[in-house]
């Protein structure tokens, strides 16, 4: 993950800054879009969004237990959850790395 994010940022550096006019802009874009849109990439997307939402639920409840299990609690609980962090359902980009 460390190299993808760094690969971005590498690339996102060279269109920002790069001198070679909206013809390469446009190579590197589209670019950047076959890769996003690759199956591979979608899948490894799709399982990560699947695991933060596990690990997000299963956090909510294990919390829930340690203070109390009212329903008072679990609304609560979820609505600190729900502030703190944006379940990976609810981004629109994929991009989010669920952290503050």
């Amino acid at each position: 993950m460390r190299k993808f994010g760094f690969l971005a940022g590498a690339a996102l550096g060279y269109v920002l800054g790069a001198k070679a006019g909206r013809e390469r802009y446009e190579q590197i874009k589209d670019k950047a879009s076959k890769v996003a849109n690759h199956p591979t990439v979608q899948q490894a997307k799709n399982e990560a969004q699947d695991q933060a939402t596990r690990l997000y639920g299963s956090t909510k409840d294990k919390i829930t237990s340690k203070i109390g299990g009212s329903d008072s609690t679990d609304d609560y609980v979820g609505e600190l959850a729900d502030d703190s962090w944006t379940s990976p359902s609810k981004t629109t980009t994929g991009a989010s790395s669920g952290t503050r």
